[in-house]
């Protein structure tokens, strides 16, 4: 599903595969759980945004799975890239809103995503569970921190929505006209 309003696009996937990373550092996040109900099956998703600002056209996508546990808090797992942020990395993962995109989360993105995941996490009260990021693309020159952490609350919506079995077309439509 690809939602577009003017010059802002998400797309929302069940998963890409070309997204796939390693990472060599974890950053967590614990927050404390909402006490929804949920079905106790996990969910993924997968979203992408792009922005045109200007001359630049920010993206990121960022994908992650949520496990549903006992307990009182939301684990959100975010791995760091081995790569640092430079130019000239192999772009390799299929983007549906432009042109290939690199396969990774460097720190700095990384940090973002993962502050933003926590914050959406409380504020959505998430179930208690396990968030576990493991699929991530930036742009070498267009991608900043700022654009992750709006795909990862963007992330976080869309798997609210799974777990509460909710429209998951409105939602990212909802969040994308609300960006300025």
């Amino acid at each position: 599903m690809i939602v577009e309003v003017g010059s802002r696009r998400a797309a929302v996937l069940l998963d890409e595969l070309t997204a796939r990373y390693v990472g060599t550092q974890t950053l967590d996040r614990r927050v404390r759980a909402g006490q929804i109900a949920v079905d106790p099956l996990p969910v993924r998703a997968v979203v992408e945004i792009k922005r045109q600002q200007g001359g630049m056209s920010p993206r990121a996508l960022l994908g992650a799975g949520f496990a549903p546990t006992d307990g009182a808090d939301v684990h959100c797992i975010v791995p760091v890239s081995d790569d640092p942020l430079s130019l000239g990395r192999q772009a390799v993962c299929r983007s549906t809103l432009g042109r290939p995109i690199v396969a990774g989360l460097p720190e700095e993105f990384a940090i973002a995503a993962a502050d933003s995941l926590g914050a959406a996490a409380t504020s959505l009260s998430l179930p208690p569970g396990i968030l576990t990021v493991d699929r991530a693309g930036y742009d070498e020159v267009e991608s900043s921190e700022h654009i992750f952490a709006a795909a990862a609350q963007l992330l976080c919506h869309v798997i609210h929505a799974q777990l509460r079995g909710l429209d998951t077309e409105q939602i990212p439509r909802e969040l994308v006209e609300s960006w300025l």
